[in-house]
């Protein structure tokens, strides 16, 4: 009897995978390879060591040095590349909350949502953005540096105050 119904069992499992029950399986594997890719993605982000975010970082670490040195091109060059990093780690940020809504829309067909429901809800954090020890970013430190230069010219405050006053009468 029992080897009856293991030969029954058997059948029926060939005939499904011969009727795409096999595709289901591996399509199955690929949305658990996804989920696992996306935690991953994303549990690196929180930790901050996903490569992007640790760019960012670094970027204006280096913009903050620079800001410190007399030479404005290299301040400038710093600061610019912070910036493109940052805008680099938004980039990704996006590109992984694209892939989150068609991983749900793909686990949704599948009925598989419940079971990654909890990947479903998730975001990633914020990249960084601002200067280490500063609340402003490194586009908004090189155009305060740029004032702050500008005061210490002898003279300036005059020349400003004349060139708002002939733009306000104009």
């Amino acid at each position: 009897m029992q080897r009856a119904l293991a030969r029954l069992a058997l059948q029926l499992l060939v005939g499904a995978c011969a009727s795409g029950g096999g595709q289901a399986w591996s399509q199955t594997q690929e949305l658990e390879r996804r989920a696992a890719e996306l935690r991953t993605q994303r549990d690196l982000a929180r930790k901050g060591s996903l490569i992007e975010y640790e760019l960012a970082r670094s970027g204006l670490e280096s913009c903050r040095r620079a800001l410190a040195l007399a030479d404005r091109e290299l301040r400038e060059a710093e600061c610019h590349e912070a910036q493109r990093r940052i805008d680099a780690c938004n980039r990704q940020r996006e590109l992984w909350g694209q892939s989150l809504d068609r991983f749900a829309l793909d686990s949704t067909a599948a009925g598989e949502a419940g079971r990654h429901a909890t990947l479903l809800k998730s975001t990633l954090p914020e990249c960084p953005s601002s200067l280490p020890g500063r609340r402003e970013g490194p586009v908004e430190a090189l155009v305060e540096e740029s004032r702050r230069e500008r005061r210490q010219i002898q003279g300036f405050s005059v020349c400003e105050s004349y060139l708002r006053a002939l733009l306000v009468a104009a």
